[in-house]
């Protein structure tokens, strides 16, 4: 393997993996789910990493963490 074969692979799996954990941290960040909810999720995301993330995304519930909402109403006049 040359190096121009490993920095196309970086270029490519960096993102996949910056995403993939940002899709855990926001699993563990909600605190409108319940505990096995965040570990059905957690687990389809580790047992699929990038299909498992990205079916995450699509079929997020719309909800918000205790930061967001707290960020939310200080903007509300």
């Amino acid at each position: 393997m040359t190096l121009p074969d490993l920095a196309l692979y970086a270029l490519i799996l960096a993102p996949l993996l910056g995403g993939w954990g940002l899709v855990l941290a926001d699993i563990v960040r909600r605190d409108d789910a319940s505990r096995v909810w965040k570990a059905g999720w957690a687990l389809t995301t580790f047992a699929l990493p990038f299909l498992g993330a990205l079916i995450y995304l699509l079929f997020r519930p719309a909800g918000l963490t205790a930061e967001e909402r707290e960020a939310e109403t200080a903007k509300r006049p």
